[in-house]
């Protein structure tokens, strides 16, 4: 997996997520500005949105949006416990949170 992000931002939560699980990861550091990546890849091939945080899972498939990647994470990482069950009162209030923390 890949972590797109930027020093500041918004980004840091999927990291820290991304640690919790103990997913193996590489990060790389993006220019949002100039829309490219400190390697010098265009960022909006990757993300056309143009800002942080992407996950790139795999060549196929891109996550954007803290809540989206974080959701993704705990899901598939239950063995750490970071979301309740689908479909529980808990696993709503868990929505709840993270929507307002979204907004």
């Amino acid at each position: 997996m890949r972590l797109y992000f930027k020093p500041g931002a918004c980004s840091l939560s999927s990291r820290i997520v991304l640690h919790e699980v103990g997913a193996t990861f590489d990060a790389d550091q993006v220019d949002t500005k100039k829309g490219l990546t400190k390697a010098g890849k265009d960022y909006h091939a990757i993300n056309p949105k143009g800002y942080v945080p992407a996950l790139e899972v795999s060549d196929n498939f891109v996550l954007t949006e803290n809540l989206s990647i974080v959701l993704f994470l705990a899901d598939t990482h239950p063995d750490v416990g970071l979301a309740p069950s689908c479909g529980t009162k808990e696993r709503a209030k868990l929505h709840e949170w993270l929507k307002r923390m979204n907004t």
